[in-house]
């Protein structure tokens, strides 16, 4: 059966405001390095003041599914940066046509992302800024749904994008056990939130879904899974897959210098990274989308 966690404030709450949480995730690990044994955790709710309650030390240090995603983000760097930029080649494909170009891909704390691709066909950008999504291209430009706003968030550089999702405290992370199948040998997670404060959008929960999958001797992620929903009701939902490899360590942090982006389980976009820099104050106007 799966096992779940609320590891939303329990490690990581309030990134840029509590330092203490960089510790306590270091600490858990610490203790799991020193031979602490998980152990199976009973099905929590998200949300409430019980919730801080449940947060100590002994509660994270029980709990397979915090531990390991706790060691995944302290092993990238710990908390996020304040901003990064990295610039990369790609090669896009749709159908049989392939395009090479370059992409930048930005991140502003947990809640603003970018990818933009320039390609011989024009110019694409992907824009995602405190829960809105953008969508601009030679074909649609404008502002995405609620529903697709959800899954918004660029996952390719996945450390803000897991704290973000880890510090909500309406977060639950399901431990699905080691995958036998497509990704034979690797731990997979899923991550949700729940929405537990509000009946009326309890509903979108399956929006917000992503299946992690780490490797057990790097500790690292390998892949990670989501769809992509334009509306509710018979919409169809769009597959996404993202592959990461070749980490590397710059400036503090690990980032993948190979991102594979599939589009309903064909390879859509293949980025190599060329540069990475970190906390350069790029300003929020330029997850605008102008």
């Amino acid at each position: 059966m799966p096992r779940f966690s609320t590891f939303g404030r329990i490690a990581l709450v309030s990134l840029h405001r509590q330092p203490f949480s960089l510790w306590f995730i270091s600490a858990a690990v610490g203790c799991l390095c020193l031979g602490v044994q998980a152990q199976t955790t009973a099905p929590y709710s998200a949300g409430g003041s019980s919730q801080l309650q449940a947060a100590t030390p002994q509660a994270l240090q029980s709990s397979t599914q915090a531990v390991t995603i706790a060691s995944m983000l302290q092993r990238m760097g710990g908390l996020p940066p304040k901003d990064s930029l990295a610039t990369a080649n790609v090669t896009v494909t749709a159908g049989r046509t392939s395009e090479s170009g370059t992409m930048r891909i930005l991140t502003r704390g947990t809640t603003q992302t970018l990818e933009e691709i320039s390609i011989p066909s024009g110019m694409q950008r992907f824009v995602f800024s405190e829960g809105e999504g953008l969508r601009f291209s030679k074909d649609k430009t404008g502002g995405m749904s609620f529903e697709e706003s959800l899954s918004a968030q660029s996952p390719l550089f996945i450390l803000p994008l897991l704290s973000a999702q880890l510090s909500d405290s309406e977060s639950i992370i399901e431990d699905l056990g080691i995958d036998n199948l497509n990704d034979k040998g690797k731990n997979h997670f899923r991550v949700s939130k729940t929405f537990a404060s509000n009946k009326q959008l309890q509903h979108y929960s399956k929006f917000t879904t992503r299946d992690i999958w780490i490797d057990p001797l790097s500790g690292l992620a390998t892949r990670i899974a989501y769809e992509r929903r334009r509306a509710s009701g018979a919409v169809p939902a769009i597959a996404v897959s993202v592959e990461y490899s070749d980490y590397r360590q710059i400036g503090g942090f690990l980032y993948p210098f190979s991102i594979r982006k599939f589009i309903n389980g064909t390879l859509w976009a293949d980025i190599r990274i060329q540069t990475v820099v970190f906390d350069t104050n790029i300003p929020s106007s330029d997850f605008s989308g102008k």
